[in-house]
């Protein structure tokens, strides 16, 4: 999915459907996993979604209308893992810090940086 001419740009963080065209309600025509490298080639907001060509006809969400996102900037060294019991995401590395959502198990993440804190060994999966 990357053109010859550019390296990637972006890594797939959360598992992506690739559709058609902008639009989120495109045709799907694939799917993109945790880790996969991507070269974004444009950008367009559609829907409530950022979202971002990686090929001829293959368009992905970056950033979705519920605020997930989806494509992180290229992160080589990232590492996916896989969730093996359900996992709370919060906002900043402290356990004290905003709740944002749970992820179940089974879930494949993208890990972009990790860190010790507050007793736990925490891993950052968003850009945000």
């Amino acid at each position: 999915m990357i053109p010859p001419s550019s390296g990637p740009t972006h890594t797939v963080v959360q598992k992506a459907k690739v559709r058609s065209g902008p639009s989120p309600s495109s045709r799907a025509v694939g799917f993109m996993v945790p880790g996969q490298h991507v070269g974004v080639l444009e950008t367009m907001k559609k829907d409530g979604h950022l979202r971002a060509r990686v090929g001829p006809g293959e368009w992905i969400s970056e950033r979705t209308a519920m605020g997930s996102t989806l494509l992180a900037p290229y992160a080589p060294h990232a590492q996916a893992y896989t969730v093996v019991a359900t996992a709370t995401v919060r906002k900043k590395m402290s356990t004290k810090s905003k709740w944002i959502r749970e992820i179940e198990a089974g879930t494949t993440v993208v890990v972009l940086e990790e860190a010790h804190t507050d007793g736990h060994h925490r891993g950052k999966i968003g850009v945000d």
